[in-house]
Formats: C-alpha cells, structure tokens, sequence
C-alpha cells in the first residue's frame, strides 16, 4: 500500500449535437464533406494529435496514417481553415428544424447520429452520489455505440481513446 494518497480524474464528456439533413442524397453528401473537411483537419495536427496505434482504427486508416506521416502531408494545411469549413458546415442545418442530430467530432462519427426524439428533454439518472440528466432512450445510444453495454469487457477486449498527458506548470 502507498504513503501517497492516490489521484484520480473526473471526465466529464460535452456532446455537441448538431442539425444534419432529413434527404438521403443531400444527407450522403454532408457527410461525405464534413469527413473530408474531418480529415484535413486531422491531417494538419497528425503529427501532435492523433493516435496512429488506437486499437480500433480500421487497417487501411492506418497505412493511410502512416503514408501521411512519411510524407509529411499535413504540414501546410491551415488547421485553423478547416475547423471554421467544419464549423460552418455543422451549423448549416439548423438544430431545432432538424429531425436528425450528429455529434460529429465524437471518435464515432457518423455512429452518433440519432433522431432528435432520442435526446428529448432529457431525465433524470443516478450516476454515483449525483443525480443527473441523460438521454430519454439512452440504452438505444449506448447499444449503438458499444453494443453490448451492460456487462464490464474482459481486460484485454478494453480499450481507452482517451491520450492522457500530465503537464507540469
């Protein structure tokens, strides 16, 4: 046992949600626009911040990743640019008028677009000591995003997406 008392992190995660449109073809190509506005927006801070090895990425983003690092690709693309494209293109489709709402960023993409009626209002949840507001079909979310949520994955089937840094000021 440690004489040091031990130092845990709360996360605490923010889902903005977005407005996306109800047409399937116009819907077919936002998406389409928004991943690639995503990915030069990626590619202009691959070398800082994104993680090459996460466990899930997909084989072929992976040898696209690393082909972008050889090449050094990124380096010229104004980050700042394409995030105000991305941002632009989110608030496109009003929020309110949509049926249909994405958080986008998520490491999910387009696995987090749901209809609107599954956020609702929201209702109350317990979540340790502290009551708090989730989803009104948030089982529907978590199936979707994890499948088969219910049970604790065994050690080796678990994966954290979240890079943790400790800075010292």
């Amino acid at each position: 046992m440690s004489k040091y008392p031990v130092i845990t992190n709360v996360w605490i995660d923010i889902f903005p949600l977005d407005g996306m449109p109800e047409k399937h073809g116009i819907q077919i190509i936002h998406k389409f626009l928004l991943l690639f506005s995503r990915l030069m927006v990626q590619l202009s801070v691959l070398e800082q911040q994104v993680h090459l090895y996460r466990e899930n990425r997909p084989l072929y983003e992976k040898y696209l990743l690393i082909f972008f690092m050889v090449t050094k690709f990124g380096r010229n693309i104004d980050t700042y640019k394409w995030k105000k494209r991305v941002q632009k293109m989110l608030k496109k489709y009003d929020y309110d008028a949509s049926e249909t709402i994405v958080n986008f960023w998520s490491a999910y993409k387009f696995r987090e677009m749901f209809p609107k009626k599954i956020y609702d209002m929201g209702r109350k949840a317990l979540f340790a000591d502290l009551h708090i507001i989730i989803p009104v079909y948030a089982e529907i979310v978590l199936e979707k995003l994890y499948g088969y949520y219910k049970e604790i994955p065994e050690p080796d089937k678990r994966f954290n997406q979240h890079r943790i840094e400790i800075i010292k000021l």
